[in-house]
């Protein structure tokens, strides 16, 4: 099926036949991770008198899922990752279709071992005359083996804080990364992108979101998208989500 939807003084057509699926499996053991910790649990409900699967002879499978949003998949967070604002992740979106701009970076090093995302190096103009309402975050080298990798004790690249700032300036209030964090994996708890991007403590920005964990097939060009993006309605500070783009065909 196909919509036609306006974006500043210009008329897309999307079709959406084709989605463009930014997010990663939870699996059973999934060696996807990050934060040091196991895998996720996907196991059968066992008790005396019930097994909840149908391969040892119950009528239905009937599992508990024991996992992380933050360590294991494809999440959404809000205010509430960082504060004690009631803004839990599941009450902030007023509406869950935005312009998204998918942009890719290749990290520099800093000289003390640190990849670090760097705007300066980067027109961020684009951003701002895009209109987007979304910035999504490519990182190159785009390996697949991102899908599977655990990132605990790797120091994986993160964004500049002035980088960071810019994104927030230029109106982004949804940014989305195909790493673990937005911030260095071991930084003393300062969390200093995730403090500026929400505006804490001074300037909160309560329906501003960050996902993390997402993944972008190398075959999807930079530009601009049709993004629906909605987490689980779990009231909770991350939810697990499912970012779907959607190509915009000028008309």
């Amino acid at each position: 099926m196909k919509i036609e939807i306006q974006h500043l003084s210009s008329a897309y057509e999307v079709d959406l036949d084709e989605p463009i699926d930014l997010s990663l499996a939870l699996e059973n053991d999934s060696s996807l991770g990050a934060w040091y910790l196991d895998p996720p649990k996907i196991e059968a409900v066992r008790s005396p008198e019930f097994i909840g699967e149908v391969s040892e002879g119950s009528p239905v499978n009937f599992r508990n899922i024991h996992f992380n949003p933050h360590a294991h998949t494809t999440h959404t967070e809000s205010l509430a990752h960082i504060s004690t604002e009631d803004i839990p992740v599941n009450g902030i979106f007023s509406k869950f279709h935005f312009i998204a701009l998918l942009l890719s970076f290749t990290p520099k090093m800093d000289g003390q071992g640190n990849q670090i995302i760097f705007g300066s190096d980067y027109d961020l103009t684009r951003i701002l005359d895009s209109g987007a309402e979304a910035l999504i975050i490519r990182t190159i080298p785009n390996e697949s083996d991102k899908k599977l990798k655990n990132y605990s004790h790797a120091n994986p690249p993160y964004l500049d804080l002035e980088f960071v700032k810019s994104i927030r300036d230029l109106g982004i209030d949804h940014l989305l990364i195909d790493l673990p964090s937005i911030d260095a994996e071991e930084d003393g708890g300062l969390l200093l992108g995730h403090h500026a991007f929400w505006g804490f403590p001074n300037k909160l920005r309560p329906h501003a979101s960050i996902s993390e964990f997402i993944f972008v097939r190398n075959e999807v060009e930079d530009g601009l998208y049709w993004m629906n993006l909605v987490p689980a309605n779990i009231k909770n500070d991350a939810a697990i989500s499912r970012p779907i783009l959607y190509r915009l065909n000028p008309k």
